[in-house]
């Protein structure tokens, strides 16, 4: 599953563009906890490796996000995560082994511009933005691993805890809203990862039914959308609530590259999203112009698709995905000095 995204809901924030020359500090954290093993859509704790003993994946991501106005239309935004990743699971010795990965993640820059000046079209307006993903994140960190007959060997840890994906990125994003009433908007927002490179320097062991079988670990594409409607039920006190779907994925194929029939989780989830955002300005307990948000998709949907390789031996493979996950984010503007 895509475990790297950092965007929580854009629709408590959507048309609060920056001034040109104007700079905003912000930071995301992000928490998931995977414990529930899936085949397809189906929930199938007993087919989850050791012999139905949980698989618990736990990524824990602070993404410090620095934006700066080039004009009041165009923004340049730089995402640098700081991450730490464990998996939980049974090993060769049918005991839980835990192994982990922490540091700096995958670095993005990206450029967006809102297609018609803010100042001028504050009831709807749409953005694109387009940038680079940078490999900065370890993605073959190994570990010791217990075989069957109790041998250890060092294996590559599980993708879902490594801090980077290996590869270059090509980020695509959009981001729209709608004022539709005087305390209503709708919104959706986008953001595709396009990974050229096939697969990273790690390799995935897979077991008896595949006859030991060693492949590289892909880079894979991946995608995340949100759509909703937010709501300011106290104008006068900023604070704005918004509900919306969410969908997180790893498709089968990669736009460009190839890299298909590496290892790789394809699937999605569908998530229920709601949302609250305070935003003050000047006051006694909190500094100039500083919001904040917090975001609690719940999931409603998830499916773990094959990948090429589990097709090609007659193998249903299955994927841990997360009830939920805990966006909380803090945003400050700095004014350009006149």
């Amino acid at each position: 599953m895509p475990v790297r995204f950092t965007s929580p809901s854009l629709g408590a924030q959507s048309g609060t563009a920056l001034n040109a020359g104007q700079w905003q500090v912000g930071f995301i954290y992000r928490n998931l906890h995977a414990n529930r093993f899936y085949v397809g859509h189906t929930f199938r704790p007993d087919l989850a490796p050791g012999g139905g003993m949980p698989v618990r994946i736990s990524v824990n991501t602070l993404d410090l996000n620095l934006s700066y106005a080039l004009t009041s239309r165009v923004s340049l935004n730089l995402g640098i995560p700081v991450a730490t990743g464990t998996e939980s699971r049974a090993q060769g010795d049918n005991l839980m082994h835990t192994l982990s990965a922490t540091g700096l993640g995958d670095i993005s820059l990206v450029l967006t511009s809102w297609l018609l000046a803010p100042a001028e079209h504050a009831q709807s307006n749409l953005s694109l933005g387009f940038g680079v993903k940078a490999p900065t994140g370890q993605s073959d960190k190994v570990g010791p691993f217990v075989a069957p007959g109790g041998t250890t060997q060092q294996r590559t840890i599980d993708p879902s805890a490594q801090l980077g994906d290996g590869g270059w990125g090509i980020v695509l994003q959009t981001d729209a809203f709608r004022h539709v009433a005087q305390r209503a908007s709708l919104y959706a927002s986008g953001s595709y990862l396009a990974s050229p490179r096939a697969h990273n320097d790690g390799t995935w062991v897979f077991g008896s039914a595949y006859g030991g079988l060693r492949v590289p670990i892909a880079v894979p594409d991946e995608y995340s959308a949100h759509a909703g409607v937010t709501f300011a039920p106290m104008p006068r006190k900023s604070l704005t609530m918004s509900l919306g779907g969410r969908i997180d994925g790893v498709p089968l194929h990669d736009l460009v590259g190839g890299g298909d029939d590496s290892f790789r989780r394809p699937g999605y989830v569908v998530y229920v999203e709601p949302g609250i955002s305070l935003t003050r300005s000047r006051s006694a307990v909190s500094p100039v112009y500083s919001s904040w948000t917090l975001s609690v998709p719940i999931a409603v949907d998830q499916n773990r698709e094959s990948n090429l390789l589990e097709v090609a031996h007659g193998q249903r493979g299955g994927g841990d995905f997360a009830r939920y996950l805990i966006f909380l984010s803090y945003s400050r503007r700095f004014f350009a000095s006149r």
